[in-house]
């Protein structure tokens, strides 16, 4: 019985894609990963990472915390300036400065649990906002605008091979840029019903399964080569209101895409205790509308150097 659920399942997550009503958003293949610079050099990872801006990726991921720990950062995004701007302002969005990304954050254990928050602001919104509102003028533009975010969450390890996280966030926007539709004669016309201020926000459930699990590449001797350091992790995010201020003519407004439910797994070929090398598998249903999977590798060296890479294939292209 449980099999054949299953299949149906994996059925209906394969085929919703082609019954999709609506494109999901580009800027939300991107949105979580902007949290962190050790988020954005990893560009996937379902299990996410022992520190503040790991609650954003999955709840469950600082519930082995054992310290205090405080996370600051800050961004530019050069990428995305836009030279064509005059008469600069804030609320037009053709803001006189680069775009950036400020991100704060704590994790503070106790006998309870541990206990996350984290705070992030992002500030895109002179990304190609020109006089004509032309968005397809750029390629980099993610239309996000100016969003405020704050997550707030609680992570239990219930013994060293099994933890639980959730958390709540807030989202506050202003998108100044206006929305492009085409009409009924298919030319393209603003659309004057957009409003740029908007607010959301929701829930994020996390698990996280660490087996004990280990099969050397050699049996006759000891060796630090082997499948090792198993993490299996599910997450749920996004249950709750997204935000509808999102600049697209080619998607619905929603952002970020509401009710993705994700599933990954990583693990180590190597690890000496200062060098380790970990391969990393995801799996994701952005809404039931998509499917994404990922595959990324990681070389630590020594504790010091990290070098990470991976690629996504996305069904909707």
């Amino acid at each position: 019985m449980k099999k054949n659920i299953f299949i149906v399942i994996l059925i209906i997550c394969l085929l919703s894609p082609l019954f999709s009503i609506y494109r999901t958003p580009e800027a939300g293949r991107y949105y979580f990963w902007l949290f962190s610079p050790e988020l954005l050099s990893k560009g996937m990872g379902w299990g996410g990472i022992e520190k503040p801006s790991g609650i954003v990726i999955n709840p469950a991921s600082n519930a082995f915390i054992q310290n205090v720990k405080m996370e600051f950062s800050y961004g530019v995004a050069p990428g995305f300036w836009s030279t064509i701007h005059t008469n600069e302002s804030f609320l037009t969005g053709k803001d006189a400065f680069f775009p950036f990304i400020a991100n704060a954050g704590f994790v503070i254990p106790s006998r309870f649990g541990c206990f996350t928050g984290y705070f992030n602001y992002m500030n895109l919104s002179n990304q190609s906002f020109n006089d004509q509102f032309d968005y397809n003028m750029n390629n980099n533009d993610l239309g996000i605008g100016k969003i405020g975010a704050f997550y707030f969450g609680f992570s239990k390890d219930y013994n060293e091979h099994f933890a639980f996280g959730m958390d709540v966030n807030f989202k506050i926007s202003y998108n100044p840029a206006h929305i492009i539709r085409n009409d009924s004669n298919n030319n393209e016309q603003v659309d004057e019903s957009y409003n740029a201020f908007d607010v959301g926000g929701g829930l994020d459930f996390g698990f996280i399964f660490r087996p004990d699990w280990y099969v050397p590449f050699s049996k006759d001797k000891a060796t630090p080569w082997g499948f090792q350091d198993f993490q299996f992790s599910i997450v749920l995010k996004e249950l709750g209101k997204p935000l509808f201020n999102f600049n697209t003519p080619r998607s619905l407004r929603w952002f970020p895409t509401p009710f993705t439910v994700a599933v990954g797994l990583d693990f180590n070929i190597l690890n000496t205790g200062s060098t380790n090398w970990k391969w990393l598998l995801d799996l994701s249903f952005p809404f039931f509308q998509n499917v994404v999977f990922a595959l990324g590798t990681e070389v630590e060296l020594f504790k010091f150097f990290v070098i990470r890479g991976s690629y996504t294939v996305d069904l909707e292209g």
